[in-house]
């Protein structure tokens, strides 16, 4: 048997006897938490970066001879934009 020791928001705390099982349970669930964890900060430093490439393909694709209408309009509608936050 383990003891695991719960803290309630009083201050208080309580003793609680597990079984092998449960612990076992105890530990795959944390296990499986920083799992969760660990993928979102992953996801979430991915959208940052994509979100940061967006501009500069924009950009790029843009500047070419052959560039759709849509990708040049886009890019001047996002240059007007951040002119006008640069204009603060």
């Amino acid at each position: 048997m383990h003891k695991e020791f719960i803290y309630h928001k009083t201050g208080k705390q309580t003793i609680v006897e597990l079984t092998a099982e449960e612990e076992a349970e105890a530990i795959a669930q944390a296990a499986a938490d920083a799992d969760k964890r660990k993928a979102a900060e992953a996801m979430s430093k991915l959208r940052e970066i994509d979100l940061a490439s967006i501009r500069g393909i924009r950009e790029y694709l843009a500047a070419q001879p052959d560039a759709p209408k849509i990708i040049k309009e886009r890019e001047t509608q996002a240059a007007a934009e951040r002119a006008k936050l640069t204009a603060r």
